[in-house]
């Protein structure tokens, strides 16, 4: 049977209702709600973290552990940061400090995310020297595409990676993740159970997050619970009974204000803790999930209508 012209466009226009059907089905959760990976904060985050941004370098820099909390220091010196107990360039330099670290300590470099190394049991220093100078050539090695190679040579032109030794503030602790456009709060996300378990040298990296279930929750721009906002991933699944809001969550909002007014940031993630009823700074993220944020559409709407956002 020859196919006629007609029956190869009526095929052409069945794949491509298959392929739509199959995205909308993809991105719609178990009460059917829908999901759009596409959304406003995906399209700002990406224009945003542009080398056409005047404060792209800017940005950059406040990804590097240790200017970071010389900026905060600076600006918002009321702001709780970790202490640093050591830094120092080469691995090797822990065999002399072993002996003056305390029993818990975290572990970082200054440029990166996901390879921290939290000391809360005993980890022989051979392992934790060889996991370190891992971490520095995983770093490097990790910005193999060319814009995050740029943004690697930006900052390590401007500043010499380290190690830094900071104190120790708790375990399993809780990150409350502030979302903010145009100096305005979109939503809260909060997070816990991320290490739930874990021992050893994988705790604080992203290895450490694997094989169990990171729970989380989010509030609306009004502090509102509300699971119709935000889909996280697939290890990722919503917390019931719900974590609470912090108990310093006016004053949480209170440092992301000044933050934005300071630096005019139109698109920011600012992640606290709270340890011993205190605000603790965690990060300033400016491309969190690599800047794809999967937003209810109807939450989506809300917040373009009532903020005027523009992609």
């Amino acid at each position: 049977m020859k196919l006629l012209k007609n029956d190869y466009i009526l095929i052409v226009v069945i794949l491509l209702l298959l392929f739509i059907l199959y995205h909308l089905i993809k991105n719609i959760d178990d009460k059917g709600l829908l999901y759009n990976k596409e959304s406003i904060l995906t399209k700002i985050c990406r224009k945003e973290h542009s080398e056409d941004n005047p404060n792209y370098k800017f940005r950059l820099l406040l990804n590097e552990k240790l200017y970071v909390k010389e900026f905060n220091q600076k600006y918002i010196p009321e702001m709780n940061c970790s202490k640093n107990l050591f830094v120092f360039d080469d691995p090797n330099e822990l065999y002399s400090i072993q002996h003056n670290l305390p029993n818990k300590y975290v572990i970082k470099y200054s440029i990166g995310t996901g390879r921290n190394i939290v000391v809360d049991s005993k980890i022989p220093i051979d392992d934790l020297v060889e996991r370190c100078k891992f971490m520095e050539k995983d770093v490097k090695n990790h910005y193999v595409n060319p814009h995050e190679a740029s943004c690697y040579d930006i900052v390590t032109s401007i500043r010499k990676p380290k190690f830094l030794i900071e104190e120790y503030i708790g375990d399993n602790l809780i990150d409350y993740k502030f979302y903010y456009v145009n100096g305005k709060c979109v939503f809260l996300l909060i997070m816990g159970d991320r290490y739930s378990g874990i021992t050893g040298i994988d705790k604080g990296s992203k290895d450490g997050e694997k094989g169990h279930t990171v729970y989380y929750n989010t509030y609306d721009d009004m502090g509102v619970l509300s699971e119709q906002i935000y889909k996280a991933g697939k290890a990722q699944d919503y917390k019931d009974p719900a974590f609470p809001l912090p108990k310093n969550f006016e004053k949480m909002k209170e440092y992301c204000r000044k933050f934005c007014d300071l630096t005019k940031t139109k698109f920011v993630r600012i992640d606290f803790y709270e340890v011993n009823g205190e605000v603790y700074f965690g990060e300033y993220t400016f491309v969190p999930n690599l800047c794809v944020h999967k937003l209810n559409t109807r939450y989506e709407k809300y917040l373009v209508d009532k903020y005027n956002l523009q992609g």
